[in-house]
């Protein structure tokens, strides 16, 4: 199957390159078609960039930015899962292949830009929201518990490490998972049922 995907693939987008980049009835016909019959079938890595990246241009064109942010934070998902897979568990099972191809690495950076410079912004709300906390606990600990002062700033700073690393540690998949919902409302049908599948797996 693989052969095949990726040839109707490459042919779709060859013939969106010959339309000057634009989605005429035909191509999306065909576009909609292939990936309806791709679902809930096994795939390449490389099938699934594709998909993603025909989708992620077609809603680019129609400045449909939920769309774009869908499609990008898809692809840095399986990129990220691919570059650090640590865990027994496999989650793209429907998913074949051990890296991103070469030609995939940059286009994914430059398109979830978005994702990493907003990740940003919360990681510097999460620094400065433990400042806080280990202030408040510090303050509480020595005046109100009476505690002396060592033993006020290590338990104030071990509450507060602790819970910047909670949060470090979920709030990348729980901000994916908010943005893929949200984004979710503004792509079409087709493409989310392909996705559910391999979704669903994770």
């Amino acid at each position: 199957m693989k052969e095949v995907y990726i040839t109707q693939l490459t042919d779709i987008e060859k013939a969106l390159e010959e339309n000057n980049g634009a989605f005429s009835n035909e191509i999306l016909e065909q576009l909609y078609g292939l990936v309806a019959s791709m679902k809930g079938m096994p795939i390449t890595v490389d099938e699934y960039l594709k998909v993603m990246q025909l989708f992620f241009r077609k809603y680019e064109k129609e400045h449909n930015r939920d769309g774009q942010h869908y499609c990008a934070i898809r692809m840095l998902q399986l990129q990220r899962y691919l570059k650090s897979r640590s865990s027994k568990h496999r989650k793209y099972e429907l998913i074949s292949g051990q890296q991103i191809p070469s030609e995939y690495e940059s286009y994914i950076i430059d398109k979830s830009h978005f994702y990493r410079e907003t990740f940003r912004v919360l990681m510097q709300r999460l620094l400065l929201l433990t400042v806080i906390l280990f202030v408040l606990l510090f303050v509480v600990l020595l005046f109100l518990l009476k505690q002396t002062t060592s033993v006020a700033l290590i338990e104030s700073l071990f509450v507060a490490l602790l819970s910047f690393l909670y949060s470090y540690i979920r709030m990348p998949k729980l901000y994916m998972r908010s943005q893929l919902e949200a984004a979710g409302k503004n792509v079409e049908n087709v493409l989310l049922e392909f996705d559910y599948p391999i979704v669903s797996n994770q």
